[in-house]
């Protein structure tokens, strides 16, 4: 059974809370394609995207992911819980 993007979604949540860390919620409706949270953790701040394993990103979303990479901001779409745990993983260990 596929995992469902809004359970990636409390399981990152999850994870990173259990490192010290915040996920911000953003408010898409402010502008359209936003990113689904905006992570800080120690030493790290980033923008991630949730999907399931098959979503792809609108081309809202494209251009967003686009325009934060060219202002040097981190941008990561992540799909699984698995996707999730080497997200978090990386980030612990530096």
């Amino acid at each position: 059974m596929a995992e469902r993007e809004s359970a990636i979604e409390a399981y990152l949540v999850k994870r990173v809370e259990e490192l010290g860390g915040i996920a911000y919620k953003l408010d898409a409706s402010k502008r359209k394609g936003s990113p689904d949270r905006l992570i800080v953790l120690p030493g790290f701040v980033g923008f991630v995207e949730v999907k399931t394993g098959t979503g792809e990103l609108n081309e809202h979303q494209l251009r967003e992911c686009v325009r934060l990479g060219q202002m040097g901001a981190l941008h990561y779409t992540i799909r699984s819980k698995a996707a999730v745990d080497n997200f978090t993983e990386r980030r612990q260990h530096g």
